[in-house]
């Protein structure tokens, strides 16, 4: 602004000062003074700029003080404030170079109005050179040059390489190892590690959540000039040799620089910082996942599995003191690494590593009461698995689900704590909830959905082959977690028989829907959803409060499941419902009666199931799976003669109440599929098919 009007005063007075004016004005006394004017801005900006360097001694460093003391802005403003200041004084001693003193005086005026402005500018400059931020962006700018200028020599050393033949990648890897820039950057980091652990200690949280940044920015940018020069080398530290790249000299120092300003936040219960150490060290895996070293025998990511093992350091960190926030950060953290799995490249080390942070602190928020992180973890698991079956399909070997579900079967006697404790109150384990997009019955219908037709020349094939390996294993869960979890009654033992259900429903589906082709094998299927079928039975163990509405809810799902089986012509499948529901209805009539409900309509309500069946099976002329129902409804052995008339009571009560509803021609509003009235429809269809003369 100052320059602006310079400038249009000395249009103003070139233009309209009379020459009989110029005589009387004492030119050189006003050029003298511009210059005192214009030596004391100098002096002040000499002055001024002390404040900034005494500054980045105090909380930084001699090298940013050096990066200071070569700013370009101050730099600037004093060669201009100088050149002026020499100019005025110049023409202060009448040599004007034979220029009339109207446009010397409007030049001056020019003059003035620039070193004005050169002068805020620096105000502003100086302003920012207090910000720790600016510090930061002259460090980010100087690792940057260092690294450009180390790989535009390498490059033109490799182009002469090239031209012998070579292809210039060994060429390459060969001068980045013996270049010092690593030495240079892994500098930069200590020094950025030793600001950091200042400005925790004042608290100074938004500069060192900058620091932890510009650290990660500098490894990124390391390892996009060595993209295309990395080697695997043989490391015997350890006893066993691994591969390793040297990338890791500039990047370990890093993840360690992060580990400790984690830790030391974490004393100063400092949560942003701890979070923002961990949302970076979700980019840089992010960022190393798309480091690929590829070999004649496959493509691996070396650098990915150090910044998730960091990851899974500074979660622990976070754990103790509770820190919520920074560990929903670490699972996100997680999730960027498994979006970047891809079908070509071997990343199964980083992944155990990305499930194993998921399921610390999955596990130890039971203790802490904490449902957010224990329910987001267990998501992204599952996320995980479900991301792994689309890139990749499911592997009976390396499959993420088996370990997923592993992991859930080792959370579940925890869970059946904390809801028997009543901390679960609305809310639903994921695994087991319908409505969460990766439950399990959906990951099994993701893996239905990749079969694919049999091939003509491959006519032998089965399938179904990776469908049935899922489903077994997924049975086996389901299986373990009904022999380890004691469940006591609790609302979480019905979502695991409903996704059971929901999981037989999908065999059905893929009955219903085979491949072009596959047809002959569709038995394979059927032999496993029998498994499913008798999975609900391991379950509704308890000798004391008996779930019997969660029983009977159970039972009313697969007496629904027989009579689709039974509509399809898979009779033994559809007995096999009907077994599940008589080993559900025994167990029921064992347990002890609460206040609200006695066994004995326990047992009725799951017996009557079995009613349904029979009467579905007689109308469809299913009569030999009709018996072997109605067989299933005996009187268990366990059950005294001095009880057994409580139990035909109740039995004929539950009956009578199951005619009187199959009369009434659907009348009732139900929200759950009613087996009484998927039995109506059959026996009006078969009135439909085959009337009665």
């Amino acid at each position: 602004m100052a320059t602006i009007a310079g400038l249009f005063l000395a249009s103003v007075f070139t233009v309209t000062l009379p020459e009989n004016m110029l005589s009387s004005l004492k030119v050189s006394e006003v050029h003298l003074a511009s210059a005192g004017i214009i030596g004391t801005a100098l002096a002040l900006v000499l002055s001024l700029s002390v404040v900034p360097a005494q500054k980045a001694a105090d909380f930084f460093s001699s090298a940013v003080l050096r990066l200071y003391a070569r700013d370009r802005t101050t730099l600037g403003v004093f060669t201009l404030l100088s050149c002026a200041a020499l100019i005025s004084l110049l023409f202060g001693t009448g040599w004007a170079f034979s220029v009339s003193a109207r446009y010397t005086l409007a030049f001056q005026l020019v003059l003035l109005g620039t070193s004005l402005d050169a002068l805020r500018i620096f105000y502003n400059r100086a302003l920012n050179l207090l910000d720790p931020a600016t510090a930061l962006s002259l460090v980010r700018s100087e690792c940057e040059r260092h690294v450009a200028r180390t790989s535009n020599d390498i490059e033109q050393l490799v182009r002469i390489h090239q031209s012998a033949g070579d292809d210039g990648a060994i060429a390459r890897y060969a001068l980045h190892t013996r270049s010092n820039l690593s030495a240079i950057l892994n500098g930069w980091t200590t020094q950025l590690e030793e600001f950091a652990h200042k400005g925790v200690t004042r608290r100074d949280t938004q500069a060192v959540t900058a620091i932890v940044r510009t650290m990660a920015h500098i490894g990124e940018k390391y390892c996009d000039v060595r993209r295309n020069s990395m080697f695997l080398i043989p490391d015997f530290s350890g006893g066993m040799p691994t591969e390793i790249s040297d990338i890791g000299t500039v990047l370990n120092p890093i993840y360690e620089s992060i580990k400790r300003i984690c830790e030391d936040a974490a004393k100063q219960a400092n949560e942003a910082v701890v979070q923002e150490c961990l949302v970076t060290l979700g980019n840089m895996a992010a960022h190393a996942m798309t480091m690929v070293h590829t070999s004649d025998l496959r493509r691996t990511t070396p650098l990915a599995f150090s910044p998730v093992f960091y990851i899974a350091h500074c979660a622990k960190v976070a754990i103790p003191v509770g820190m919520e926030d920074a560990l929903l950060s670490a699972i996100e953290g997680t999730r960027k690494v498994f979006a970047k799995i891809s079908i070509d490249t071997d990343t199964q080390a980083v992944e155990a590593e990305a499930l194993d942070v998921l399921f610390a602190i999955a596990a130890s928020s039971y203790t802490r009461q904490a449902s957010p992180s224990c329910f987001r973890s267990v998501e992204m698991m599952l996320r995980a698995a479900q991301h792994d079956i689309r890139v990749r399909g499911y592997r009976d070997v390396d499959s993420l689900v088996g370990v997923v579900l592993s992991n859930i079967a080792a959370l579940m006697p925890l869970e059946a704590v904390v809801d028997m404790a009543g901390q679960r109150r609305l809310q639903t384990f994921p695994p087991y909830s319908l409505g969460f997009e990766a439950n399990i019955p959906t990951l099994l219908l993701e893996i239905a959905k990749r079969v694919k037709p049999v091939e003509d020349d491959r006519s032998w094939i089965n399938p179904f082959d990776e469908f049935n390996e899922a489903s077994k294993t997924i049975v086996h869960h389901y299986r373990d977690v009904a022999e380890k979890v004691k469940f006591e009654g609790v609302l979480l033992e019905k979502w695991v028989v409903d996704s059971i259900i929901k999981a037989a429903e999908v065999h059905i589906y893929l009955l219903d829907n085979p491949p072009a082709n596959g047809e002959q094998f569709l038995d394979t299927v059927d032999d496993h959803l029998r498994w499913f079928l008798h999975a609900p039975a391991f379950f509704f163990r308890e000798k004391a409060a008996f779930p019997y509405h969660h029983a009977s809810e159970a039972c009313s799902d697969l007496a629904l499941l027989g009579m689709a089986l039974l509509q399809r012509g898979l009779l033994e499948s559809a007995e096999a419902c009907g077994e599940a529901i008589r080993s559900i209805a025994r167990d029921s009539a064992m347990a002890q009666s609460s206040r609200s409900y006695t066994s004995a309509y326990g047992f009725a309500d799951c017996v009557v199931k079995l009613d349904l069946l029979a009467r579905a099976a007689d109308a469809l002329g299913r009569t030999t799976s009709a018996a072997t129902f109605r067989s299933h409804a005996s009187r268990p052995d366990d059950i005294t003669d001095e009880r057994w008339p409580e139990y035909v009571e109740a039995v004929a009560t539950r009956t009578r109440q199951m005619e009187r509803e199959l009369r009434e021609r659907d009348r009732e509003f139900r929200i759950r599929p009613d087996p009484i009235a998927t039995l109506r429809e059959i026996l009006r269809q078969q009135s439909v098919t085959h009337p009665v003369a």
